[in-house]
C-alpha cells in the first residue's frame, strides 16, 4: 500500500502544479451523518482527538475510535483535484461543531477513509490534527498521517517537519481556504 501513498503524493504534486490547490473539494455543511454532536468548544473527549504518533495513531485507527465522529454516509469517487481514491471523510466533534468563520480549534482532526477502487476495503487512512495554534500560514499547527497500517506511513508529522508530510500535504492544504476551505481543511462533515 505504500505504493498508493506514493501516487498519491505524486499526483498531489503534479496536480498543485496546476491547480491552486489539492484535497478534497470543499463542503463546509454536511452530507455528513453520524454522531458528531457538541458545542466545539469545552473540553474535549481524549477519544475524540486522535494521537499524533504513527504507532499510537495506527491503533487508534484500528480501535475504530473515529467512527462515532461525523462522517459521510458512503465512500465516494474523489472531489477534484483531490489525489486519495475512493473515499469516506469523518470529522470529530470539535471540528463538526467549529464556526464556518474563524479559527479552528487545537484538537480538530480528520480521519480520511481511503477505499480500493472497487468495493468496501479500507486500503489506507488520512489523518490531519491541528495541534497548535495557527491558520493555514502555519505549517506547524497541523499534523499530517497517510499510510495501510501495515508498512511505514507516507506522512507522519507536522506541515513543517519535512517529508511528505510538508512537501505533499501542507504544500496542498496551506491553500485550503483559496478553494473554499477553512484553514488547512477543505472537507468539514457536519
Amino acid at each position: 500500500m505504500r505504493s498508493l501513498s506514493i501516487l498519491s503524493a505524486l499526483v498531489c504534486a503534479v496536480s498543485f502544479t496546476t491547480v491552486i490547490a489539492c484535497g478534497d473539494a470543499v463542503s463546509s455543511e454536511g452530507e455528513g451523518e453520524g454522531e458528531g454532536e457538541g458545542e466545539g468548544e469545552g473540553e474535549a473527549d481524549p477519544n475524540d482527538i486522535p494521537p499524533t504518533q504513527a504507532a499510537a495513531l495506527e491503533t487508534w485507527i484500528q480501535d475504530g475510535q473515529y467512527l462515532g465522529w461525523a462522517c459521510e454516509s458512503a465512500p465516494h469517487t474523489p472531489r477534484a483535484p483531490s489525489p486519495h481514491p475512493r473515499n469516506r471523510i469523518c470529522s470529530n466533534p470539535l471540528l463538526s461543531t467549529s464556526t464556518t468563520t474563524g479559527a479552528i480549534p487545537v484538537g480538530a482532526a480528520t480521519v480520511k477513509e481511503i477505499y480500493a477502487d472497487a468495493g468496501d476495503d479500507i486500503v489506507a487512512y488520512a489523518v490531519m490534527v491541528k495541534v497548535s495554534e495557527g491558520d493555514e500560514t502555519n505549517a506547524d499547527s497541523v499534523y499530517y498521517y497517510e499510510g495501510d497500517l501495515a508498512t511505514a506511513p507516507a506522512a507522519d508529522g507536522t506541515g513543517g517537519s519535512g517529508g511528505v508530510a510538508q512537501t505533499v500535504c501542507y504544500d496542498c492544504h496551506s491553500h485550503g481556504p483559496e478553494a473554499g476551505g477553512q484553514e488547512h481543511f477543505f472537507t468539514i462533515v457536519r
